[in-house]
């Protein structure tokens, strides 16, 4: 059987499921065999992650408690971008709010989706030469603690699963020719 191309997947409805920290929609696709299929989609704005770097070579992470799992996590400094904000603006504003660190250069170095039902595309952002400049002002439903790990560590924690934004890590890391074998 060939796959049959994303044209003949025909949008039949769209309409809100639930709006809270996420938003939801539910989308029904007329299906290339004549069937309906019903599809739950996280949707938003853009994201991005950031792969932080001290003038030392430390890696910057947040630790926080993360609902989902309920746990305490570590993670790259990030989240969504406001309004017409670049991802670039959304980088630097991201890291100095959950770090209290400003990078003296920002570089976007690709995206990837968030999931394959969601219309949140997540950015990576590699910001070098990075300076403690105050103290991080977290959302009012955030408390975290600033972690300064090496490249070692922050490989090591990729390659363990605790890390939130493992993907991005890893695809920073390569661009940055940080990628050791294991």
């Amino acid at each position: 059987m060939s796959p049959s191309p994303p044209e003949a997947w025909r949008l039949l409805d769209d309409r809100p499921a639930y709006n809270g920290w996420v938003t939801v929609r539910h989308r029904t696709f007329g299906m290339p065999d004549g069937s309906e299929s019903d599809w739950d989609i996280i949707a938003g704005s853009r994201t991005v992650a950031v792969v932080a770097r001290t003038p030392a070579g430390q890696f910057l992470l947040v630790r926080q408690f993360r609902p989902g799992p309920q746990r305490m996590l570590s993670e790259l400094p990030g989240g969504y971008s406001h309004g017409a904000e670049s991802v670039e603006e959304t980088a630097a504003r991201e890291l100095l709010e959950e770090t209290g660190y400003a990078a003296a250069s920002v570089t976007v170095i690709g995206s990837t989706w968030m999931t394959a039902n969601s219309t949140v595309q997540r950015f990576v952002a590699i910001a070098e030469g990075c300076e403690k400049v105050s103290e991080p002002s977290f959302d009012r439903d955030e408390f975290g603690e600033v972690l300064l790990v090496d490249a070692e560590e922050l490989l090591a924690l990729v390659r363990s699963g605790e890390l939130t934004d493992q993907g991005v890590a890893y695809r920073a890391l390569d661009h940055l020719g940080l990628i050791t074998p294991a």
